[in-house]
């Protein structure tokens, strides 16, 4: 058999049991044990602490089988028990449940972990699957459906809460600068054929969140802070003062008190309905695509709050407020989010720049942005103003 070729144990086997004679068919009841057993499949080693296969056949021709395992070890990954056990009778889905405790990759560890499912001649349904670990919980539905065409269907309906994100990456052996608590839900499904893979064909719904985080080297002000050199004597201006009052705002990677993204996958890629990103000194709300290879592209608004602006501004006067902010009392700037993660560029919309430019080099007024400007790079009102703000620039 060439697929069992490429497996050696090594270690003692002690084999027990009954067969007992019943008319027409034999009862068994049979145990398959071992204590400090090595595997190797292929090139891959591993460890079994014991390990037990059991397997039995009813007199009514029910065939069950478990197998229990204590203490595994492959690679870096790990458990401390699994076992695994299986239902058939003729004519019926085969019944399945798989259940582990304390395993994962190296530090990052699921508690305990439950698997039920039936399979059948043509699909396979989980029932019940239950994860926890990671601080959080995970539960999920599905099935799999194969037709007559080899076409694969899945089906999948998770939801979860709480979990460390970062060790969540770790788990999977992904290495991302991201740290947070992750929440959320989704309904998915795809098709694997001759022609498509699972994720070539990945579609449905979903709405996930992130508390108390952050992604190592982003802060989506400061990136656009970064685009407005172009403002002659602007991003100086704006690093002064936010240096002075308030230095977390241009801090390389800010903190996410609480992220939200819901959308639905299709074509390769996420399609996000609605992004929304609180930070401690601004927030971000946008919409756009993110591929699966990490090519993002969003818009939206870039929102720094009132107490952020108050500050930002109360050096160049106390007109200034009226003209920068919107009616709410915060700076509101259009923005487009684009590039490949984790280089992403969060920069103004081209009306914005350009309006700030003009209002920067002439001093006139037209709208927010330039008034902005004009004020604090130290241009004063217009001759013959008052010096509050104008009626145009209130509305």
């Amino acid at each position: 058999m060439p697929a069992l070729s490429a497996v050696a144990l090594v270690g003692d086997l002690a084999l027990q049991g009954t067969l007992t004679p019943t008319g027409e068919a034999v009862a068994a009841d049979v145990r398959l044990s071992g204590g400090g057993l090595g595997v190797r499949i292929g090139q891959v080693p591993a460890s079994l602490g014991t390990a037990a296969l059991d397997f039995g056949l009813g007199p009514d021709g029910r065939f069950r089988a478990g197998v229990s395992i204590e203490g595994l070890a492959c690679d870096d990954l790990h458990a401390q028990r699994l076992s695994a056990s299986l239902t058939v009778r003729d004519g019926e889905p085969t019944l399945v449940r798989i259940e582990g405790a304390r395993g994962g990759r190296g530090e990052a560890e699921v508690d305990r972990l439950v698997l039920e499912g039936e399979i059948g001649a043509d699909r396979a349904d989980i029932r019940r699957l239950e994860v926890a670990g990671l601080g959080g919980s995970l539960h999920a539905h599905g099935d799999l459906v194969r037709d007559d065409g080899d076409v694969v269907a899945v089906r999948l309906a998770p939801q979860w809460d709480g979990i460390d994100f970062a060790g969540l990456l770790h788990l999977f052996g992904v290495e991302l600068d991201v740290q947070g608590l992750f929440t959320g839900q989704a309904a998915l499904a795809a098709r694997r054929s001759a022609e498509q893979t699972f994720w070539q064909t990945l579609s449905g719904a979903f709405d996930v969140g992130l508390v108390d985080g952050s992604v190592v080297d982003l802060n989506l002000a400061r990136s656009t802070v970064d685009s407005l050199a172009v403002v002659p004597g602007l991003r100086r201006a704006i690093e002064d003062h936010a240096g002075e009052e308030m230095p977390r705002l241009l801090t390389r990677t800010s903190r996410i008190d609480r992220l939200r993204i819901s959308g639905s996958v299709c074509d390769g890629s996420a399609v996000i309905s609605r992004l929304r990103l609180d930070a401690p000194e601004y927030s971000v709300n946008a919409h756009g695509r993110i591929g699966f290879g990490g090519k993002v592209d969003l818009e939206g608004n870039l929102v720094l709050d009132e107490e952020t602006t108050r500050k930002l501004v109360s050096g160049a006067g106390s007109a200034i407020l009226g003209i920068l902010a919107a009616p709410e009392g915060v700076i509101r700037i259009p923005v487009s989010i684009a590039g490949t993660y984790p280089e992403l560029v969060s920069a103004p919309s081209p009306a914005f720049v350009s309006e700030a430019v003009a209002g920067s080099v002439t001093g006139a007024a037209p709208g927010g942005a330039a008034g902005f400007l004009r004020r604090l790079l130290g241009g004063g009102d217009e001759p013959g103003s008052a010096a509050g703000p104008s009626a145009e620039a209130r509305e």
